[in-house]
Parts: structure tokens; sequence; C-alpha cells
């Protein structure tokens, strides 16, 4: 017998998003020779399997349940059969990791339940957990007292009916006293609202999210420079984000700090603002 840690993962995709990358980058080096771990992680991007990744993506599942999230909330989600395919085949594992349970590929009440009091880590992308509807909820402070009513209810998860009071005593009922599930957050910030929304803070670990060493490395800053085509002095501010239009990623406080303290701005990611005369 095998005395490998097995670890059963669970996130919304392996390759989208930065929390799906993340969690195929956390499967990949929980895997890697020497780790005394065997981790495979289980997504919904497609219904593809192949090596430590495997689909459990439903034909029509996203867009039938986009549609009941904005009409009813949580509370008609279907997963066809997701949900239990996992309890089943989690058995075969010594813990269960979950990342985003949102995302319209399954029901995570039923995921919950069929887990019952089996040891389960939990890591957080986004603010989904502590809300009664949305991943983040700008200077929005409604989700300390009952998310009612939503004012961003065309945010990702889109709402056309507000059930964000409802759903938010839901997740209370089923998160908070949870005692099986730690969290995981990647910042003291994330960490934080865990704690106001009344997870004890002995349930709640801040472990930053990881590098990929094998495509990220250090360097001396001259030669990274160089490389780049960047001054060799002076400050530089660099700015990250997948999408630089997506206002929660905080492009437009950036080029305000940017302008403010006269340093040369690098900014990577989409934007359409690239010629902006602030960044590079």
């Amino acid at each position: 017998m095998s005395d490998l840690l097995r670890v059963c993962m669970v996130s919304t995709s392996a390759r989208r998003g930065g929390a799906g990358r993340m969690a195929a980058t956390l499967t990949h080096a929980l895997n890697a020779p020497g780790i005394g771990v065997r981790a495979t992680l289980f997504h919904g991007d497609d219904s593809v399997s192949t090596g430590d990744l495997i689909g459990l993506r439903r034909p029509g599942a996203r867009p039938i349940n986009a549609l009941l999230a904005r009409l009813a909330g949580d509370s008609l989600s279907l997963d066809f059969g997701v949900a239990r395919e996992l309890v089943a085949r989690s058995r075969e594992f010594d813990i269960v990791h979950l990342h985003n349970l949102h995302g319209y590929y399954l029901n995570y009440r039923r995921l919950l339940e069929g887990l019952g009091g089996r040891p389960v880590v939990w890591t957080w992308h986004d603010m989904w957990p502590v809300t009664g509807r949305c991943g983040f909820s700008f200077e929005c402070t409604r989700w300390q007292t009952g998310c009612a009513p939503c004012p961003y209810p065309a945010y990702y998860p889109t709402a056309w009916i507000d059930w964000a009071s409802r759903d938010y005593r839901e997740r209370t009922k089923r998160l908070l006293g949870a005692g099986n599930i730690h969290i995981v957050t990647p910042s003291q910030w994330l960490a934080g609202h865990a704690v106001l929304r009344g997870y004890s803070s002995s349930r709640v670990t801040v472990i930053p999210n990881p590098v990929d060493l094998e495509e990220f490395r250090p360097v001396q800053q001259q030669e990274a420079r160089a490389a780049l085509n960047l001054p060799s002095t002076g400050s530089i501010l660099l700015f990250v984000a997948a999408d630089c239009d997506d206002l929660r990623k905080g492009f437009d406080d950036y080029l305000a700090v940017v302008e403010r303290l006269g340093v040369r701005g690098v900014a990577v990611g989409r934007s359409s603002r690239a010629s902006n005369k602030l960044v590079d």
C-alpha cells in the first residue's frame, strides 16, 4: 500500500482564470518527486482527462446553470451528477482540497453534504464565500450584515432577481458551521474578511499563491532590465493582471500612483489603454 498522501483537488477550471491555473500549478507541484503527495485535480473545463487532470464538465451544464443563477440564485443549481461523482471518487483520497465552488459547474451544497465530516481544505480565490452572491464587493460592506439589497447585480455571478440575502443566510448555515473545513486565503486581506464574516481565526491560514519556479526565477535587477529593454536606473512600478480593464484589478489606482510618484510604469496584461502615456 502506498504511503503517499492522496489529495483530491476540485476547481472550476484547470486552464482559465487565476484560480484555475493556480489549482493546476499546485497539483503539478505536489506531484513532483520527493514531495510525498499524489494529487489529482477534478475540474469543470471539459470532460477530457489527461494525467492528473480529470474533466467533469457536463454538456450544457454551464449555460443552463448560468441562466438558473440569474433567475434564482443558488437554489436551483443543477450539476448533473458532478457532486455525486466527486463524493464517490473522493473516497479514494485522504484530503479534499476545494478551490472555487462557483462557476456553474456543480451544486456546492450537495458536494458539502456528501463529504460530511471528512477533512477539507478550501482555498479562497475571491470574496464569494463571505457574500451572498458576488465574487468581489467593491466598496459595499453589506456582506457583513446580510447582503440586502445587492447594489451590483450585474457583476459576476450576474443576477436578474436579487436573491443575495437568502443565499447569504444559506451560506452562513452551511459554511460557518462546517468544522471539518479549514480555509486557506492567499492574503491577509481576505483572511480578515473571513474573520469579519464570522469564521474563527483558528480555521483560517494565509498561504500566498505559489510561483512556478520552472517558469519564473529571480535574476539580478540589471540583467532583468537589460533583457526587457528598461532603463538601468530609476524606480519602476510594475502592474500585472490578466485584464487591466477589469475594475477589480485596480489599474486606475495604479495609474494614479504612477503619476503622483513620477516614476516609470510597466503594465503586463490585456488593456484597451495599452498606449497610456504613463506606462509601457
